[in-house]
């Protein structure tokens, strides 16, 4: 089971949303016509990836792993996303600037391979039983125990040293 289903979600709807041509069109549209930042692109795709207590999976994205993310084929495709997208675009300018960088259209081919992988995974780790126990938990008033938290803690300690193991093998050394 992950431990947040719900953040998982939201994450899958970001890029959804990225990826969603008419809202893009419909968003650039309005951005600016009363000031409000909330309109903007960057707003309700990219600050969210950045701006939230998840952030630091961003950074670290196997540390997702077991809490909203299946997989490590998750986490590097996210990782090499926010890479590619760190690495090519500038951050907090209008709307336009990303729709008309020549990199816009390989940043939603990553986008759209994010989101089947994380839809197929989906289906095969059966997110819709994770969402309906963490509601009963919810109902019951229960949250993870603090064992549980440590045993993930353990898992997220063993993949980061398998991780940076199979960097280090392939020449990529360790982030750590």
């Amino acid at each position: 089971m992950l431990y947040w289903p719900y953040v998982r979600d939201s994450i899958l709807i970001s890029f959804k949303t990225l990826l969603d041509t008419e809202f893009q069109k419909t968003w650039f549209s309005k951005a600016g016509e009363d000031g409000r930042f909330s309109y903007s692109l960057n707003f309700y795709v990219f600050e969210y990836l950045y701006d939230t207590p998840w952030a630091s999976l961003w950074d670290e994205a196997y540390k997702a792993i077991d809490v909203t993310l299946y997989n490590e084929e998750e986490a590097d495709a996210i990782s090499s996303f926010l890479d590619f997208y760190r690495n090519e675009f500038k951050t907090r300018v209008p709307d336009s600037y990303y729709i008309n960088h020549p990199k816009w259209p390989e940043l939603m081919e990553r986008a759209r391979g994010i989101v089947d992988m994380m839809e197929a995974n989906n289906k095969k780790y059966n997110l819709q039983r994770d969402l309906e126990l963490w509601d009963e938990m919810q109902d019951k008033n229960e949250s993870p125990s603090d064992a549980e938290y440590r045993i993930m803690d353990e898992k997220t300690d063993e993949r980061l040293r398998k991780y940076n193991e199979s960097k280090t093998k392939e020449g990529g050394g360790s982030s750590q």
